[in-house]
């Protein structure tokens, strides 16, 4: 019973596994064609599980609450988004339903 406690916690923390989420996500919910409802849907998503992904976007995004943020998690939310942006723009199906592909490849 502990061990998918322990697996679960850990996604929170899992760059490719965010990234492999998003990525889905953005698809089932009409990417590219329709993005902009896509990345708002996705990007709740995203801050609700992950918890560097929410430290990134929301925490240090804002005056208030970045000042609240240590040195170490603020390098942990760092490391994790620049994973997480390697794998999606690595992904060439995922970075053009993302369009986030580098060079403008979206074909």
């Amino acid at each position: 019973m502990l061990l998918p406690l322990l697996i679960s916690c850990a996604d929170q923390y899992s760059a490719e596994k965010a990234a492999q989420d998003y990525c889905e996500c953005m698809k089932a919910n009409g990417s590219p064609e329709q993005y902009k409802y896509a990345f708002t849907v996705c990007e709740g998503e995203m801050v609700k599980k992950y918890h560097y992904y929410k430290l990134f976007y929301v925490d240090m995004a804002d005056e208030k609450l970045d000042k609240k943020v240590g040195q170490t998690a603020r390098d942990s939310a760092q490391i994790f988004m620049g994973r997480f942006m390697k794998c999606i723009n690595e992904n060439l199906s995922c970075c053009r339903e993302t369009l986030s592909c580098p060079d403008g490849d979206k074909k």
